[in-house]
């Protein structure tokens, strides 16, 4: 099913991305409900992606996940993949309404799951691995993986986006969900994320945003370095 948004053409529950690249198939610890609504949403396959934590690809710049990928395949090749990096914790009020959550916390009995749009990159060798291991959205510094729902893999003239500020309550049924700062019913959801023709000037905000703390491991130089000669 599809519908117009904007210039182009949305495709509802339309996640084409059912390989694992190297990964081992990871469980939500959710309620069948929630379970549910990702399948409803076309996000039925969740795998463990490695995080990298030495070296250059191990040094990506925290927040800018699809910069840092796209950088590393213009430089090294492989594939950028998109989809959704996933949170599970317990919701924190502090206005009293039990509606809409001040932030998520770590401490307690989880009841609320986040989901944040996230790149990873697929190697030459078709592995799935994290670059972006200080994306304190992601992962803590101790963790060796994340649990990432994979919808979309970048071509030459397809991006993908998604709706942002994803937070699925276990009872959003009765409380509903939070999208893009604003609780609404799940009925009134269409879609979760969408492609896109990706522009010239996406290619120019990917190249001008992101990169690496840390040189090569191989060659002692670091990305941008790496870049003018490739």
């Amino acid at each position: 099913m599809s519908y117009p948004f904007k210039n182009h053409t949305c495709v509802e529950n339309d996640n084409e991305v059912i390989e694992n690249y190297g990964c081992e198939v990871a469980k939500l610890s959710v309620p069948k409900q929630v379970s549910r609504f990702l399948r409803k949403h076309g996000l039925k396959n969740t795998i463990s992606v490695p995080v990298r934590k030495s070296g250059l690809t191990g040094s990506g710049k925290a927040n800018q996940c699809h910069s840092n990928v796209y950088k590393l395949v213009k430089v090294y090749g492989g594939k950028q993949l998109l989809g959704f990096g996933t949170n599970i914790a317990r919701s924190v009020y502090l206005d009293g309404t039990d509606k809409l959550p001040t932030h998520l916390g770590f401490q307690g009995t989880p009841d609320t799951l986040k989901l944040y749009w996230h790149s990873v990159w697929i190697t030459p060798e078709g592995k799935a691995v994290d670059v972006t291991s200080d994306d304190s959205r992601a992962i803590s510094y101790t963790e060796d993986a994340i649990t990432f729902i994979p919808c979309h893999v970048l071509t030459g003239d397809t991006d993908a986006v998604a709706k942002a500020g994803i937070v699925v309550p276990f009872k959003f049924k009765r409380k509903g969900i939070w999208l893009e700062n604003e609780l609404v019913k799940e009925s009134r959801i269409r879609y979760l994320w969408h492609k896109d023709p990706i522009t010239k000037n996406d290619r120019i905000c990917y190249m001008a945003n992101g990169g690496f703390h840390n040189p090569s491991k191989v060659t002692g130089k670091y990305h941008d370095e790496i870049l003018k000669t490739a």
